[in-house]
């Protein structure tokens, strides 16, 4: 009787851990699927990157990406939409050094600041969920700059709806708040906070 009792625990046990790694596995391989996926044609968008790894295979990368005037790095753009089949094309890179954010008298420091050169573009492209703001107002002009909710909350409190057009200073630079936008999601392949 005992014996059968420790042989029906032994299959329980067996049986709840086979579960519980079967359904972990499922949720793992969910989620990696569902990258990307909120962006409204995310079944069309397509990315070219180009990293500092020795270790990458092939890389197609711009020429001379980091020393481009603005002219030829709109001249690479252009060929990239002139393609067959290219409906629009951005261009960015972030950088996960630490910086420091200061507006409204608070100053923090944050990492994962992408900067575009074609804001418009990075925009209709990937379709973040815009809180305040307009995405016509990041594009347009120079030095404009969107945040996503968590860090307008760190430095002007949950009340956002006098932070849009405040100037937010970027190391030693300042910025016009053009736009805010839900947090970027887990599953995305462009993570940003700035």
């Amino acid at each position: 009787y005992v014996r059968n009792r420790a042989f029906t625990g032994l299959n329980l046990l067996s049986l709840t851990i086979g579960l519980f790694v079967a359904y972990t596995a499922i949720s793992y391989i969910r989620f990696e699927l569902s990258y990307d996926t909120f962006h409204q044609h995310a079944d069309s968008v397509y990315r070219l990157i180009r990293t500092y790894r020795s270790q990458d295979y092939s890389v197609i990368g711009f020429a001379n990406w980091d020393a481009a005037t603005n002219r030829a790095q709109q001249q690479q753009l252009n060929a990239l939409k002139n393609a067959t089949g290219v409906v629009d094309a951005a261009q960015f890179i972030t950088s996960d050094a630490p910086t420091f954010l200061e507006a409204n008298g608070r100053q923090i420091q944050t990492k994962n600041l992408l900067t575009t050169n074609t804001p418009g573009a990075f925009c209709s492209v990937f379709t973040w969920t815009l809180q305040q703001g307009t995405f016509q107002n990041f594009a347009d002009g120079t030095n404009k700059v969107m945040l996503t909710a968590r860090i307008a909350r760190s430095l002007f409190g949950d009340d956002l709806t006098n932070a849009v057009q405040k100037r937010l200073k970027i190391g030693v630079d300042y910025y016009t708040i053009a736009a805010i936008i839900d947090d970027v999601p887990l599953n995305s392949h462009v993570d940003f906070t700035v």
